[in-house]
């Protein structure tokens, strides 16, 4: 934004005083209740991980079957990716999201009911529900090309993906316990429920942009529209996506790859950990959250770390957001591809040392929240959420891939060294294409 239109923009705004004491600023309140939203999203998507140890056994699955029940969610995931990016521009974000978390929701609940009905409803439900769930993070980003500044944007992604983690970890911990006392089908009418309760307290507190906003300050409304990095008024009216230009420009494509190779590893590990620690082990359900859970924990822990990490290298020590960008990438793909590599050739006789080399594993893994999952921000702050949404559908092509691939290494070699070889391999070469072909600068008009 140019020095002229700050100063444009900020004579048609009215004047005020500093936010007085106990505001809280609507920009946190919408990064909270997008914390919470995929904590919710990522929970509702990992219980069929715990659930599907008993299922297979009570439905006879093989491990080719749970693998395709198990990639299902990923064909309807991928399914609305662009139109997701597209409508979260031509309408609003929170619109987007409430119809999103609704679908999923439905689906969460339809899904014992389904199972029991046979194979092919379970499979419509599983392709529903990920549609409803893939619209999630292309809304998010759109929200937050409207109403984060620049300099906030590192650490707004990184709180709002480690719900991820969270929502990762919630099911792992809770569905055992459930599954014991209630049932497998409980850990699914409990979890979809919950993202009813959260759709009231996003249409109460959430508003499409700063100003829409009925009870935003005007400091912060001014505050905001200042600060953000592009036309704000170009980005709430668009209609026409360059998309020759988007798909042409290396940047985009090194997104896609990075996604794709960074996703692999996640939504293998986010389907099959929980079968990888029973099968490997031979452990029952009340064992799997000690073993599950830390992993996700330390990705977590990283995930909050690397935006403020990013944010503080490119703010105080005035390091190039391209640079921060890659180190923060490359670190995030390649400490996972040694950690992937001892798990592939050592044989473990102690099940806390797989968990161990797996933490540290997904810990490095979560620096990438620092690279490619805020670097459409900074290459196309105007389109983020398409380019987001070309990102994410290829991390889901990773799912797709990953999950199913698994299931049939598993039939024909009866182990796991090749599952955690295909791991090492995409991390490879997501860090060779973001090497050469990222940037931090903004790329797309």
């Amino acid at each position: 934004m140019s020095k002229q239109h700050a100063t444009d923009i900020h004579s048609l705004l009215p004047q005020d005083t500093e936010d007085g004491y106990g505001y809280v600023p609507r920009r946190y309140i919408l990064v909270l209740l997008c914390f919470f939203g995929i904590i919710v999203c990522y929970a509702d998507r990992t219980n069929f991980s715990v659930a599907v140890i008993d299922m297979s056994k009570e439905y006879l699955w093989s491990d080719s079957m749970q693998g395709v029940m198990l990639s299902a969610f990923w064909y309807g995931y991928a399914i609305t990716q662009i139109p997701a990016g597209w409508l979260s521009i031509r309408y609003d974000g929170k619109i987007v999201l409430t119809v999103g978390v609704i679908i999923w929701s439905l689906c969460t609940l339809l899904t014992p009911p389904a199972a029991t009905a046979g194979t092919a409803p379970l499979i419509i439900v599983r392709v529903v529900m990920g549609m409803g769930e893939g619209v999630a993070f292309p809304a998010i980003h759109s929200l937050l090309a409207r109403w984060i500044p620049v300099d906030e944007r590192s650490r707004a992604v990184s709180v709002i993906v480690s719900g991820c983690y969270i929502g990762t970890i919630l099911p792992l911990a809770a569905s055992p316990s459930i599954m014991e006392h209630l049932g497998w089908s409980w850990v699914f009418y409990l979890f979809g429920l919950s993202g009813f309760v959260w759709v009231i307290f996003w249409h109460l507190m959430v508003h499409p942009g700063p100003e829409d906003h009925h009870s935003i300050s005007m400091h912060e409304r001014r505050f905001i529209l200042l600060h953000l990095k592009g036309d704000e008024r170009t980005l709430r009216t668009v209609e026409d996506i360059p998309w020759r230009q988007i798909l042409a420009h290396k940047a985009v494509w090194a997104i896609l790859i990075a996604q794709f190779c960074s996703s692999y590893a996640f939504y293998v590990l986010i389907s099959w950990m929980p079968t990888y620690f029973s099968n490997a082990f031979d452990l029952d359900l009340k064992s799997l959250p000690a073993l599950n859970i830390p992993p996700y924990v330390a990705q977590g822990m990283v995930g909050m770390g690397a935006g403020f990490i990013a944010d503080w290298l490119i703010l105080t020590h005035h390091i190039s957001i391209t640079t921060v960008r890659k180190v923060l990438q490359i670190s995030g793909q390649m400490i996972p591809a040694l950690m992937y590599s001892i798990i592939a050739i050592v044989d473990f006789e102690s099940a806390w040392m797989a968990t161990l080399v797996m933490s540290l594993a997904l810990g490095a893994g979560a620096l990438t929240l620092a690279g490619v999952s805020v670097n459409h921000l900074d290459i196309a702050p105007n389109y983020a959420s398409v380019v987001f949404a070309l990102g994410n559908l290829a991390g889901t092509l990773a799912g797709i891939i990953g999950t199913s691939l698994t299931g049939f290494i598993l039939d024909i070699t009866g182990g796991w060294t090749g599952v955690f070889g295909s791991m090492v391999i995409a991390a490879l070469a997501g860090s060779v294409s973001w090497l050469f072909m990222s940037t931090g600068e903004k790329v797309i008009i």
